[in-house]
């Protein structure tokens, strides 16, 4: 199978001229710098060029290294990177942190960079690979309530179910059932809930049809009782009405 991102890790072999007039970047804020820190510098292009790459094939939006003529910034640590800004959710995702560029240390950095690099490569082939199988196991499930929010992200199928929303169905969650699953309980303004990230990963498939399966069938369980009271709600009347007709036509 040929991926098409193949083709774009091509493209990044173009010249660091082409590069820099598609994104021009700030001057050195003196001259000359250490070759280490030109290494780093244009490694810090290359996977900018590559994050924006991946923007245009998915449609996600990535933070992309900021490089400024005194060190550049990234979104939390090196290591962390590539991360996926959420603007219709922005209780998920760190800030940016400022690193220096320091001869010393830039060796280290820019082994970091290129990990970033494969990361990235990684991530975008599984998701690539598996985004529709994940689709289709997620949306074979009825309509589900639409405070459930779910993305299918870079590292990540993320799917967040407000607290509120867990109490109105009665839905309980086993440790053992998603126990390979990264759990957390979100509190941001506004916003407590519960967040599922679950990767990219056949091993991982099983669980979000499980999560799917669990959350279908509590909000179907739901309207079948509220279905229920609906209709003996709509007998009532129905027999009521009945009654006054009887009192009114029957008496005469």
């Amino acid at each position: 199978m040929i991926f098409l991102f193949n083709i774009d890790l091509q493209k990044l072999q173009e010249s660091d001229e082409d590069l820099t007039k598609k994104a021009p970047i700030p001057e050195f804020r003196s001259q000359p710098y250490d070759r280490k820190v030109q290494v780093l510098r244009s490694a810090l292009e290359e996977v900018n060029y590559l994050l924006h790459q991946v923007e245009e094939d998915t449609g996600l939006t990535l933070a992309h290294f900021q490089i400024e003529s005194d060190g550049f910034r990234c979104m939390d640590d090196i290591y962390e990177n590539p991360i996926e800004l959420f603007e219709d959710a922005p209780w998920i995702g760190p800030r940016y942190k400022h690193f220096e560029y320091n001869a010393s240390e830039a060796e280290m950095q820019c082994n970091q960079v290129w990990s970033v690099m494969r990361r990235l490569e990684q991530f975008y082939i599984a998701r690539h690979n598996l985004l529709g199988d994940y689709e289709r196991v997620w949306n074979h499930t009825d309509q589900l309530d639409p405070t459930i929010y779910v993305h299918f992200g870079l590292h990540y199928v993320i799917v967040a179910i407000p607290l509120l929303t867990l109490a109105k169905y009665h839905i309980v969650y086993a440790d053992n059932v998603f126990r390979f699953i990264d759990i957390s309980i979100v509190h941001f303004h506004n916003y407590d809930g519960i967040c599922f990230k679950i990767p990219w990963s056949e091993t991982y498939l099983q669980a979000l049809d499980n999560l799917a399966y669990l959350l279908s069938w509590k909000i179907e369980e739901y309207r079948k009782q509220h279905q229920d009271r609906y209709n003996f709600v709509q007998f009532r009347n129905q027999r009521e009405r009945f009654r006054m007709w009887e009192q009114k036509y029957l008496a005469i």
